[in-house]
């Protein structure tokens, strides 16, 4: 979800009059104008800091588009006192994170530390308000990424359509430029200008410092008075406003690409978030299809079955904004027939308005996502951050604008009829390429090629990535680990064990069921079977329940249902726990398998699988599995294929169900405010009438060694994707804890060697590597995988073999130490959410592990040496027994 769909969702959040939350926000703005704003959440282990600037890419010049965006990369290069390598290194030491995002408006950079350490970033986010340097070797190497990042953005699809629909709506508006910029604008960025734009817009009367988490209001005050008290602000700084000329009219614009079926938006402008009317667009978006009983999935998917996927959502600009519905047809030619009935829809919307039992489905939802917000110190930071910074304040966030039902929907009738109508409707369509088009476009990126490769030639960067300085004056004390709770457990009657746990943080429960039958259960004559018949769960409808039915008890009741292979997860209010069994009950023991539900679901999975084999990543990580695991279990693809999907029948899923469902073997992990609730009778008396046969045990099957080879695929594309991989362990293994702690040097975050290579080279924007793919008690692998340009696919394959094979001599003890800090902290995260304490609790019974094994994870992990983690990783990471794919212009 990108970052302004996001804050949509989380802007309703708060629009609501039954938050439980006495919400304290501390605003202090010093003499030189930078605001502070401060929240304290005692409840996480985590505080999240943001500095945002009302300085995006609208803000740019013709000449200088893309230049907001690179200073966001340049801003983590080095300061005055900060070497290029000090940022993601304090921050990998303090076992925390950092990140930054460029938008139309904004520019922001964030900090999430554990509470102990948060004050460290304080004085890194003053210095690179004033003193980044921007040198020269630095830039050419980071524009040369940036380069990577644009073709990467080519690659997809949906997203190229949306700039293009962007671009062609917003003529004569700063939103008409991508944030990115243009190569041709990139190429000719120089450090005169990252600088000037830099000292003109980065100065604190034109930013804002959040802080969210664990924190004294009064100490976080005085702490951002002592580090940014001293920075000079701008006497004269001043933001031109923009304007858009808007009409009485419709664009139309149509993009051809190497894709099976077709995509299709329509959207209307609207005003930005500076009219103050989006908590009514948070609504609509979800009323329209923000669930199965929304009034589009109704008609078009279930109804009428004309699509396979729909959305409704905005972006989230601040001038104007777009309103906007997609969708993805089953045949092309309804897709008039789709965008006319969607037009009738909205058109009744603003004439009637919504109903009164959808607006009581939308208040309750409300409340539930309230409470999961209050699980995420970033989100409320980022939530904080967005609206103070377009409207100049924080306190609307936190107004209610729901609680007058009557109001609310006059408001939605009025806003329909003023902005959502027909006559402005702008379409956008990404459809198939023929292959006479395909010449073409190949003509073209072998074009676009050649530019590339005769500008970036001459940015180039000699010298080596500069090792941390100002780093060494950091006196850390040992990590602060809190204590680990253990599960309360018993088994049912009918064998289901139950683990749980009280926690009355926030009025909500989850529950996660882990079934003996995993995805490696599903059928090797039927594959994708699985799958099929999970869907079946909760599109076949019961026989006490039509498929409707159930859909609209849930969601009126705000309770979450999902299942997935192996796995179900629910989650409510905690006032709607026993409704929630009741209705879990019922799904999982009167399930119908209706026929025609059936045919649809069918449908819905060969379109699932038309997209995926479009996506070269996903195909990349298929054939890995295939070539590394064969016939065995973990080698199955659980989307099946076009031959499969359409041969199964509802007898096959029937049988499936019969055989694999079942509490025999099954884990339900509970965790919330269980406070008013007698839960093992609870259980009992819902989920204890589920019963099934003795889960089947699979027959063991080797994994067999593999032989060196290089795996090409053609797929028309920018960039390739090229990865890497090999067997690996279990998580059993004596060695797994020694690759861990390896793995948070490898290619885990920006201190990373893989990252060392982003930064040296400019081969690739992202390259990920880990240790420790696909482990579970058999073999699991080691995979790096990134994107690189047909031009610098040689140089990029070198580059990785060279690190495969000396990355293991490189480690340090001084690394290891770190290493061992980040895991410790980092199983801090198992038990920071209810979701996440479920889930460790899942874990531990998987593996057999004592109920004390976080606990004792200091202790074990100490033991490790140096020596034992070099010989762990050069068992397995090296270059023989190795495979190679690489997916693209190959």
């Amino acid at each position: 979800m990108n970052l302004a769909k996001k804050l949509v969702y989380l802007w309703l959040l708060f629009f609501s009059p039954l938050c439980a939350f006495q919400y304290t926000v501390e605003q202090k703005q010093l003499e030189n104008g930078l605001t502070v704003l401060v929240a304290p959440v005692q409840t996480l282990q985590k505080v999240s800091m943001q500095l945002i600037y009302p300085v995006g890419s609208k803000h740019e010049d013709l000449s200088e588009k893309g230049l907001a965006h690179l200073i966001e990369h340049m801003i983590f290069k080095g300061t005055e006192k900060l070497s290029e390598s000090d940022i993601p290194f304090i921050t990998h030491e303090l076992s925390g994170s950092c990140n930054a995002f460029t938008s139309f408006d904004t520019t922001r950079y964030l900090f999430n530390m554990p509470p102990q350490y948060w004050k460290e970033a304080l004085p890194i986010m003053a210095d690179c308000m004033q003193n980044c340097t921007f040198k020269d070797e630095l830039l050419n190497s980071e524009l040369k990424t940036v380069i990577e990042e644009l073709k990467i953005y080519n690659d997809n699809y949906e997203r190229t359509l949306m700039q293009k629909f962007i671009t062609a709506i917003f003529a004569g508006h700063p939103y008409h430029y991508p944030v990115i910029g243009f190569k041709h604008d990139l190429w000719n960025l120089t450090r005169e200008r990252l600088a000037q734009f830099y000292k003109t817009h980065y100065v604190p009367n034109n930013a804002t410092l959040v802080i969210v988490g664990d924190v004294d209001p009064q100490e976080a005050l005085t702490l951002v008075e002592k580090h940014f008290g001293s920075i000079k602000k701008h006497d004269h700084y001043k933001i031109i406003p923009t304007h858009l000329v808007q009409d009485i009219y419709s664009q139309s614009i149509t993009l051809y690409r190497d894709v099976l079926s077709p995509y299709i938006i329509i959207g209307y402008v609207i005003p930005g978030f500076s009219a103050k009317q989006h908590h009514l667009l948070g609504i609509i978006h979800s009323l329209l299809a923000g669930g199965k009983t929304t009034r589009l999935h109704q008609k078009l998917i279930d109804e009428l079955q004309l699509v396979t996927t729909i959305g409704s959502n905005s972006i989230g600009l601040f001038d104007y904004d777009l309103f906007l519905i997609s969708f993805r047809p089953k045949k092309q030619e309804d897709v008039d027939t789709i965008i006319d009935l969607i037009s009738q829809e909205l058109d009744q919307i603003a004439m009637n308005g919504f109903t009164s039992d959808e607006i009581n489905k939308i208040t309750k939802q409300i409340k539930s996502e309230q409470h999961d917000l209050f699980e995420n110190n970033e989100e409320q930071a980022t939530l904080i951050a967005q609206v103070f910074t377009a409207l100049g304040e924080w306190e609307y966030a936190f107004k209610d604008h729901c609680q007058d039902h009557e109001k609310l929907n006059n408001d939605i009738k009025e806003y329909m009829k003023t902005y959502i109508r027909k006559p402005i409707m702008h379409k956008a369509f990404l459809l198939p390429i023929t292959q006479t088009e395909k010449k073409e476009w190949l003509l073209l990126q072998e074009k676009s090629d050649e530019e590339d490769t005769t500008v970036l030639s001459g940015k180039i960067r000699i010298s080596q990535v500069e090792p941390p300085c100002y780093a060494s004056s950091l006196k850390l004390e040992n990590p602060q680990l809190p204590h680990y709770p253990a599960p309360q457990q018993f088994t049912l009657s009918n064998g289901l064990l139950v683990s749980y746990h009280y926690r009355p943080i926030v009025k909500k429960i989850v529950a996660h069921l882990e079934l003996k039958a995993s995805g490696k259960y599903d059928s090797i004559e039927l594959p994708g079977l699985y799958r099929i018949m999970c869907s079946m769960l909760t599109e076949g409808g019961t026989k006490n329940y039509a498929a409707q039915e159930i859909a609209h008890e849930f969601e009126s009741n705000a309770i979450n249902f999902g299942f997935a292979p192996g796995y179900l997860h629910f989650d409510m209010l905690s006032e709607d726990f026993e409704k929630a069994l009741i209705l879990s009950t019922e799904l999982l023991t009167q399930p119908l398998f209706d026929d025609a539900a059936l045919e649809k679901i069918k449908a819905w999975a060969l379109h699932d699988y038309q997209k995926f084999i479009t996506n070269p990543l996903s195909v990349a990580y298929r054939l890995i599995k295939k070539e590394f695991y064969k016939n065995h279990p973990k080698g199955k693809s659980l989307l099946g294929t076009p031959e499969s999907i359409k041969a199964i029948t509802q007898k096959d899923v029937i049988e499936f169900y019969q055989k694999n469902i079942t509490p025999q073997g099954a884990h339900l992990a509970i965790v919330g405010d269980l406070s008013h609730y007698n839960i093992v009778e609870m259980l009992e008396n819902t989920l204890g009438s589920w019963h099934g046969p003795e889960p089947r045990l699979l027959e063991p099957v080797r994994i067999e060694p593999i032989t060196s080879k290089t795996i090409t695929q053609q797929m028309h594309r920018d960039q390739i994707v090229l990865c890497f991989a090999g067997f690996s362990v279990g998580r059993l293994h004596p060695d797994f804890d020694k690759l861990l702690l390896f793995d948070t040097i490898f290619g885990s975050d920006m201190n990373s060697r893989l990252f060392n290579l982003r930064e040296q080279t400019g081969a690739f924007y992202q390259i990920d590597g880990t240790l420790l793919s696909y482990v579970d008690e058999d073999l699991g692998l080691w995979t790096i995988t990134t994107h690189v340009s047909k031009d610098r696919l040689s140089e990029s394959e070198d580059l990785i073999k060279k690190t495969i094979e000396t990355v293991a001599d490189t480690m340090t003890e001084a690394e290891l130490i770190t290493a061992k800090r980040t895991v410790l902290l980092g199983a801090n995260d198992n038990f920071s959410t209810n979701n996440n304490i479920a889930n460790a609790f899942l874990f531990l019974k998987r593996y057999n592990l004592p109920h004390d094994f976080f606990t004792k994870r200091p202790e074990t992990l100490e033991k490790i040496t140096l020596e034992q983690v070099k010989e762990a990783v050069k068992k397995i990471l090296h270059k023989d027994n190795m495979i190679i794919i690489k997916i693209g212009r190959v």
